[in-house]
């Protein structure tokens, strides 16, 4: 019975490894696309990237040149021939309430997007308390601020925060204004499901909102300072607010999960494919359009 043990035990490698064997995988042929990215502004200069998508193993990027024009309200405004991977600045000024079409060609393909500048946001009653609680993290602080919003239609609205000291390293560098959203509690923010993949600014859409005059609470923490232990200094909270069309704002949502799952943890696992929306026909990126408010708090020790 020994025997016959220590023979079974010394066949087991030479068992399991005769069941593995190579296996083919066919991968589909790439086929190029049109790729653009723009964001347009209201009052600010239409600028963008445009190029063609590869495979990882091209060797081609940027040999070809692409054909770019752009419509203001139907009317031919820009046109301009660019080689492809590359940034590119219209000089046209966006309008307000105008809209937008880009086509971008290539020789044998053609893509196209549309947009429309939305109405600014109409935003009231910024209030700002800084450090409401202690987390792991370090001090979280909240800013709350009101959105009159008619509800006779979807809109769509980002927040972006940054903070500002007056302090610099000896080398001329400002102090970094980071900010990290965090611990929100609004049903309205969690509703949208964006907060665990550490975005880098919050979007949400007025579908939730109950009555024309919203208020919103945003809750986030800062990057901390040691000098012999914590010191957290006076600065002024930048908030912007925009709002953003519908393209945007799923393309945002999208592009937070895909960028955060593609660094696994041992809690999160390995990557994942997570698809990002794209509104160009024939390609992939986005066209969207934005009109932004500006507003500091200052915080005071």
């Amino acid at each position: 019975m020994k025997i016959n043990l220590l023979l079974l035990v010394s066949l087991l490698p030479g068992l399991l490894f005769s069941c593995v064997s190579d296996v083919d995988v066919q991968l589909p042929e790439h086929s190029s696309k049109i790729v653009l990215y723009s964001v347009v502004s209201d009052n600010d200069t239409i600028k963008g990237y445009a190029g063609l998508s590869s495979d990882l193993l091209s060797e081609n990027i940027g040999t070809e040149d692409l054909d770019i024009e752009l419509f203001e309200n139907n009317e031919l405004v820009f046109q301009s021939s660019i080689l492809a991977d590359t940034h590119f600045n219209t000089n046209i000024i966006a309008n307000n309430n105008s809209s937008y079409h880009f086509k971008i060609s290539s020789d044998n393909q053609e893509a196209e997007a549309f947009t429309l500048i939305p109405e600014a946001p109409v935003i009231e009653d910024i209030k700002f308390t800084d450090s409401v609680f202690i987390s792991e993290f370090g001090p979280v602080s909240r800013v709350e601020f009101v959105i009159n919003d008619s509800l006779n239609k979807p809109r769509f609205y980002e927040v972006e925060l940054s903070a500002f000291y007056d302090l610099y390293y000896p080398n001329g560098e400002p102090y970094p204004g980071s900010i990290f959203y965090g611990f929100n509690s609004h049903p309205i923010i969690i509703a949208e499901d964006i907060e665990r993949f550490a975005p880098y600014s919050i979007v949400f859409s007025n579908r939730l909102f109950n009555k024309t005059r919203q208020t919103i609470s945003i809750y986030y923490y800062r990057v901390s300072f040691f000098e012999n232990g914590p010191v957290d200094y006076d600065y002024k909270l930048i908030v912007e607010c925009k709002s953003i069309t519908e393209d945007l704002y799923l393309y945002k949502k999208s592009l937070f999960k895909h960028l955060e799952t593609q660094s696994p943890d041992i809690v999160d696992g390995f990557d994942q494919i997570n698809d990002v929306y794209s509104n160009i026909i024939n390609g992939y990126g986005v066209l969207g359009a934005t009109n932004i408010v500006l507003d500091t708090v200052n915080k005071i020790q």
